[in-house]
């Protein structure tokens, strides 16, 4: 009798604990499924032939991250892929970041869910918040090799070139002086990519305090692939000169300008995760400056100073001048 009584009393509590293992499983599914991320749409950040960015976007943030596509150019792959990638940043399982106004996750290999774009009143989101919601970006970009530059991207017929300087310096100034046969692509920041045999493309990229605090319809067309052959470090003189430094100038000087677009700051990053940052982004830099000419250009607030440019290139035999 006793034994029965522990039998019944034994299995009572086998029931009760199936029961309640049950109700949590049905509500961990429910869970999952209403937090399962529906794609909105889907748009890509192609770079040279060596890197993707694909954005997947949720029905909270497709409508801001559509305004970035329009900015940027960016593409719109086929539909038929985002569910397969979808389900790749699902297995990578890793957690959702935060980076300014943005909520991502990652598969680790190039795709971005943006989960969520935190409300912001119009009109009120500021650059430093794009900067910090940028860091997926340059992170990816500094681990493959290549770099962002403070810098004015500047063409000549099939001859392209690099106006590096600080804030303040005279880049756009230098941009709109150009003559009718030069072209300014654009003139705050550029991204750099390695390609073969030791040549460096350039992009052009926004400048955001352009679309965020000025409220200007610009927009740059980031798929622009333009081979680097010079880069002139710039500076404002009371004469005009353009003289070839060596690498050791060009590093220091560069490494600077990649900083200024590089927010570690704002990213609030951890130690270790700084620390490999900034060693890539030099090693990238010393790449670089190895691989493609420095010219120290002296611009004055009057003179012609891209006729310096044009014989610096000449004595060396590089581009467009006969």
């Amino acid at each position: 009798m006793i034994g029965s009584i522990g039998f019944i009393g034994g299995r009572r509590w086998l029931v009760k604990q199936l029961t309640a293992l049950r109700e949590m499983d049905r509500v961990r599914k429910q869970e999952v499924t209403l937090a399962e991320p529906v794609v909105r749409g889907s748009y890509r950040l192609a770079l040279a032939d060596t890197m993707t960015i694909d954005l997947l976007t949720t029905a909270e943030s497709d409508t801001w991250i559509r305004k970035v596509a329009r900015v940027m150019h960016l593409k719109t792959p086929s539909s038929s892929g985002s569910l397969r990638k979808l389900h790749e940043i699902e297995r990578a399982e890793q957690a959702a970041r935060e980076h300014g106004v943005l909520t991502l996750r990652s598969d680790g290999n190039g795709t971005q869910l943006v989960f969520d774009v935190r409300a912001k009143p119009p009109g009120a989101l500021t650059v430093r918040e794009v900067w910090q919601s940028i860091y997926p970006f340059y992170e990816r970009l500094v681990r493959l090799g290549g770099l962002p530059l403070h810098s004015a991207l500047v063409r000549r017929g099939d001859t392209c070139l690099l106006v590096a300087a600080a804030a303040g310096t005279g880049k756009s100034t230098c941009c709109r002086r150009l003559p009718a046969d030069w072209k300014a692509i654009c003139d705050e920041e550029v991204v750099l990519v390695p390609c073969s045999e030791g040549s460096w493309h350039a992009h052009p990229f926004p400048t955001w305090s352009d679309i965020v605090e000025r409220k200007l319809d610009h927009t740059w067309d980031h798929s622009q692939r333009l081979p680097v052959s010079a880069v002139f470090l710039l500076e404002q003189g009371e004469a005009d000169s353009a003289e070839r430094v060596g690498a050791g100038e060009a590093i220091l000087f560069l490494t600077r300008r990649a900083r200024e677009k590089c927010f570690l700051f704002d990213w609030s990053l951890d130690a270790e995760e700084e620390r490999s940052f900034r060693r890539r982004l030099f090693e990238n830099v010393c790449t670089f400056a190895g691989a493609i000419p420095a010219y120290k250009l002296t611009a004055s607030g009057s003179g012609r100073f891209w006729e310096e440019m044009e014989r610096a290139l000449r004595e060396c035999s590089i581009g467009f001048i006969s």
